[in-house]
């Protein structure tokens, strides 16, 4: 049930998820704020199947079958992220994933709610997003500085020639903190593959001397 709180309340930013200080704002009043406003579109929506021609009763019954999709997705996710996210929290990426049910809701309210309630329910939308906002931008530069930082530290070791195992010994909690083995396979596939800067380096515990020559065929092949 946390989970799939945290993952609607994703569709509102990262202070939905459960990551940004102050805890009972991200972790419960955005993700309930975000839960009311989807749960609050049914009524339109069941306004809209009952009272408009057939055209629009396509048109509604097209947005009922993308929330029960959500539905499901919310508890797909719920499901299958329970065991990390209430202890790790949800990470931000997941909004591109909650986001569209937050715009569906919006536009069922637009199209089918009445003008009085409808007024009303979409200046708590922007409200919400609006509030939102210093967390969420205070919660992007921080995650901007850590990553910025990280990258620089790995770039640098990264120009210095160490193996493929000192650099997922230093960096995989920054890169890949659930498994550092990964990490280094991957490294390694990348570099096979001739992939990117890791597909031009040669790592210093598998080349001999001559071949850390970049003149030379042998470190061009």
């Amino acid at each position: 049930m946390l989970t799939g709180l945290r993952f609607v309340g994703m569709a509102i930013g990262p202070v939905g998820g459960g990551t940004v200080p102050t805890k009972w704002i991200s972790g419960r009043f955005f993700p309930a704020v975000t839960f009311l406003l989807l749960a609050l579109s049914l009524v339109p929506l069941v306004h809209g199947v009952r009272q408009f021609r057939m055209m629009d009763q396509l048109r509604t019954f097209g947005l009922l079958m993308f929330a029960a999709a959500m539905a499901g997705l919310v508890l797909a996710m719920a499901w299958g992220r329970a065991g990390w996210v209430p202890i790790q929290g949800m990470p931000d990426h997941y909004a591109l994933l909650s986001v569209p049910g937050l715009c569906a809701a919006y536009f069922a309210w637009i199209l089918y709610g009445s003008e009085p309630i409808r007024n009303w329910i979409t200046i708590c939308f922007a409200i919400a997003a609006l509030l939102a906002l210093p967390f969420n931008v205070r919660e992007g530069n921080a995650w901007r500085s850590w990553y910025v930082a990280g990258m620089l530290s790995f770039e640098e070791d990264f120009s210095t020639g160490l193996s493929w195992q000192e650099l997922g010994d230093k960096h995989y909690k920054f890169l890949l903190h659930w498994n550092r083995d990964a990490l280094v396979e991957r490294m390694k596939m990348l570099h096979d593959a001739k992939v990117g800067p890791l597909g031009k380096a040669v790592p210093a515990h598998t080349s001999p001397p001559s071949e850390m020559d970049p003149t030379s065929p042998s470190s061009l092949r």
